[in-house]
């Protein structure tokens, strides 16, 4: 018994005194196999060295550049392959690692404009369990750069968050403040208290499935020629959803056919103030754009990123074919909300548009497309903004004679469905859709 007490903790010991050596072999092997399997159009990643020690491991990285990326960065004078440092630390029950930007005399060059320290502009730290999760947090340096012209000042950026072995991210960022002012012009431009945060995971390592929100308590622009805007309380919020179509659910072949993807943005504005002139308060604003294909989206995206500046032939075509397949699957568009409180009173609007699935080579023939467009549209503005409009009463005027515009309590409200290359008001007159879209104009 004393003796199985004692083994056991020399086995505890002895793992102990063992695990730095076994953790960095590990570290190393999920190292090269994360190269490995690494792929993106912006970038190519390698193994410089991996110097593997009891205690700790010192690796270089190097990233390199490719593609519309690279030509980016070239056309603007800016190096095009990194080398990143990483200190990697063997704990008992994790791998703790640092990475820095190794600061060559080429990056210094470029780097000291907006960092003149000459540290590296950026430091990741993150820390790996045995389980497989990994805890990260990193820090973009404040800047501080000017010249005769330009002048951009900022607080440290700043993100952490967890990786999960499946690869689910949760993060969360914050930027206190940003400043940019024209030397000369005496315009600026101020944001103040950025967070954000979000969830999800790339998919295909091309596009990230998930939500993502992001808040400014205020932001700030002076045209220097009187007129100051503020905007306070700005929010995004960012979705994408990936799902599959009841038709297809199946195994293998037949559910990667059927994918679908919704992505759904939300932005919103406590309130908006243009000096003594202009202000609403309680701006929202929704776009979505439903039932995409994914297949064609994820070829439209493979072609967009490996596009040079002069696309080839063979990449038009392309291009072309992967919007006649997203086309031909059907899609939807919807706007909803689209409102704000205006000094005369409330205004709202909304509009969705769902094109039916079966249109072929829609680039070639646009009319069969809208053939196949189904939808609504709906406006309610205060009645006294119309009174205080007079040229619009002549619109309005025609329109209620087909039976577009009413008025009740809530204001004037325009309603019509949309059935192809016609608009149908709520009484079922009928007008061409074009004709409706100029009196807009």
């Amino acid at each position: 018994m004393i003796f199985g007490k004692y083994a056991a903790i020399g086995g505890a010991v002895s793992l102990a005194l063992l695990w730095p050596f076994a953790s960095g072999h590990v570290g190393e092997s999920v190292y090269e196999r994360e190269v490995q399997s690494l792929e993106s159009p912006y970038a190519s990643v390698e193994k410089v060295s991996y110097d593997r020690g009891y205690l700790s491991s010192h690796v270089k990285t190097l990233v390199t550049l490719k593609g519309t990326v690279k030509e980016d960065f070239e056309a603007e004078g800016l190096p095009t392959t990194y080398t990143f440092d990483s200190n990697v630390d063997h704990g008992f029950l994790s791998i703790s690692t640092t990475t820095t930007l190794e600061m060559t005399p080429e990056i210094e060059k470029f780097a000291a404009l907006l960092w003149p320290t000459g540290e590296s502009p950026f430091e990741v730290r993150s820390e790996t369990s045995v389980l497989g999760d990994t805890q990260y947090s990193a820090e973009l340096r404040a800047i501080k750069a000017s010249d005769d012209d330009f002048s951009f000042t900022t607080t440290p950026l700043a993100v952490s968050g967890t990786v999960d072995k499946d690869g689910n991210n949760v993060f969360s960022m914050s930027w206190p403040s940003v400043d940019m002012a024209g030397q000369q012009s005496g315009e600026k431009l101020s944001i103040k208290d950025m967070t954000g945060s979000g969830s999800g995971y790339m998919h295909d390592g091309e596009i990230w499935i998930g939500k993502q929100t992001f808040n400014a308590a205020s932001m700030l622009f002076d045209d220097a020629l009187g007129s100051v805007t503020t905007l306070n309380n700005v929010t995004a919020d960012v979705s994408n959803e990936l799902s599959v179509e009841s038709a297809d659910k199946g195994t293998g072949a037949e559910e990667q056919e059927g994918r679908r993807l919704d992505n759904k943005n939300l932005f919103t504005i406590g309130k908006v103030e243009v000096s003594d002139e202009f202000a609403v308060d309680n701006f929202k604003f929704g776009v979505s754009f439903n039932d995409l294909d994914y297949n064609s989206m994820l070829s439209l995206s493979d072609i967009a990123n490996s596009m040079g500046s002069e696309p080839t032939e063979q990449e038009m075509a392309l291009l072309v074919s992967a919007l006649d397949t997203l086309v031909e699957r059907g899609l939807g568009l919807e706007i909803q909300p689209l409102e704000l409180d205006a000094s005369e009173g409330h205004v709202d609007a909304s509009f969705d548009l769902t094109l039916a699935p079966g249109t072929v080579n829609a680039t070639q023939d646009i009319g069969a497309m809208i053939n196949k467009l189904t939808g609504n549209l709906n406006i309610t503005v205060p009645t006294a903004y119309v009174e205080g409009a007079p040229q619009l009463a002549p619109m309005l005027k025609n329109l209620e004679e087909y039976g577009f515009v009413s008025q009740g309590e809530e204001g004037v409200k325009l309603s019509a469905k949309i059935e192809g290359e016609e608009a149908v008001s709520p009484s079922g007159e009928r007008m061409p859709l074009g004709f409706l879209m100029m009196m807009f104009m």
